[in-house]
């Protein structure tokens, strides 16, 4: 009998871990879990509030979670991650509380903002492996903000760009600004890309 060839291996899946910040319907990580169900890729999403989603319930490489993203983040091992995804993040928490009553007995409102983003992004950072990626979707209008923040943590090889048309259907929340960048031009959807340093 001739000898058998022996079989070639087929090279694993690079691997990938994912997170997914607000991650809404879970339409972005379905997409990416249904190209590789390799045991390399994982992905992983974050949402304050239960809601309904794309991802079948017993999806193998998918773990959803719900509940602050921020005290969520720092449950997880640093570097643990090798991408994180985040689509409209709010940059800022408003909370009001009543502080007394007027003369007439009318309660007094004080409203107070918490910068959310500054220490989110200190997280997403530590989670991050070594030249981890950081994608961001904004409106145009944070920009600025957002562009000096990443330089501010130590994020590199920064660039962004105008969501090109064709992906105005990649969730309900990207086609929502897409359809209000159509009045307000500030809330036109713009991606960042950067490189966590290190």
């Amino acid at each position: 009998m001739p000898p058998t060839k022996p079989r070639k291996r087929t090279p694993s899946a690079k691997r990938l871990r994912m997170l997914d910040i607000g991650h809404g319907e879970a339409q972005r990580i379905a997409r990416y879990a249904r190209r590789a169900r390799s045991k390399n890729r994982f992905f992983y999403g974050m949402e304050k509030e239960r809601q309904f989603t794309f991802v079948p319930s017993r999806q193998h490489n998918v773990k959803l979670m719900i509940g602050d993203a921020e005290a969520k983040l720092r449950k997880l091992p640093s570097r643990s991650l090798d991408v994180v995804n985040m689509d409209f993040f709010d940059l800022t928490e408003a909370s009001s509380k009543i502080d007394g009553f007027t003369k007439q007995g009318m309660p007094k409102i004080r409203v107070s903002t918490k910068v959310l983003f500054p220490t989110l992004l200190k997280e997403v950072k530590r989670v991050l492996d070594k030249n981890g990626r950081l994608f961001l979707t904004v409106q145009a209008g944070a920009v600025g903000d957002i562009d000096a923040l990443l330089g501010n943590h130590d994020f590199i090889e920064t660039r962004f760009f105008d969501v090109p048309e064709n992906q105005k259907n990649a969730t309900t929340e990207m086609r929502k600004h897409f359809e209000l960048a159509k009045t307000k031009p500030s809330a036109r959807p713009v991606r960042f890309i950067a490189v966590k340093r290190g």
